[in-house]
């Protein structure tokens, strides 16, 4: 089984909201954040990735374009406000327990 890893923040900024790309990472109208450049690594290095934001839109878009660069890679988007501890809760309770967990 491989690594988990949750990695909070994850999200993109539209430049250009009319724009629609396929790949937040190389579309010219999205600009992916730290997060989501975080979970793409850790995607490709072969981490389980429990992508933690507020927005599911923009964690499924995310997910998608992980997808389209690495296939085999396992993305669970888990909507979150990192800010409202019953949010954070809920979270904790839907990540599965694992021996190796990290978070960033």
């Amino acid at each position: 089984m491989s690594r988990q890893l949750i990695v909070t923040g994850v999200g993109y900024k539209e430049l250009d909201p009319t724009s629609h790309g396929d790949d937040i990472f190389a579309c010219p109208h999205a600009k992916p954040n730290m997060g989501a450049c975080v979970a793409l690594h850790a995607a490709k290095s072969g981490y389980q990735v429990n992508a933690v934001a507020r927005t599911v839109e923009k964690l499924e878009k995310v997910r998608e374009s992980i997808l389209r660069r690495v296939p085999s890679a396992i993305v669970h988007c888990r909507p979150c406000d990192a800010l409202d501890p019953e949010s954070v809760r809920r979270l904790a309770m839907d990540v599965p327990g694992h021996p190796e967990l990290d978070i960033v």
